[in-house]
């Protein structure tokens, strides 16, 4: 079974595309070109000292600094990956967050 970054790498030499919508509206692209600039965007983050995890460490200093025990979190496209994770970090812990999908 290959691991989910090999998935990765696999469909980013194929020739999938992926396609955007919005509204009406939708943009094709080949999974290369995602892939690529996701890579971009990992890079360039990590060059200013961002990585995995940090905008879940964010969210629980946000809290601490409110003085929230709990929270609801609400999220939409990859936001919802960050509450999902602070909702898994906090639990078990005096602390605690729900994570929700919105749209």
């Amino acid at each position: 079974m290959q691991t989910l970054t090999q998935r990765i790498e696999a469909a980013a030499e194929g020739v999938g595309t992926v396609t955007f919508l919005s509204g009406d509206t939708g943009v094709t692209v080949p999974w290369s070109v995602v892939h690529h600039e996701a890579r971009s965007m990992a890079a360039a983050l990590q060059a200013r000292g961002i990585g995995p995890g940090d905008h879940v460490d964010d969210v629980i200093r946000l809290l601490d600094h409110l003085g929230l025990e709990r929270a609801t979190l609400m999220g939409a496209s990859a936001s919802t990956l960050i509450a999902r994770d602070a909702a898994i970090v906090t639990s078990g812990f005096s602390k605690s967050a729900e994570a929700y999908r919105c749209g």
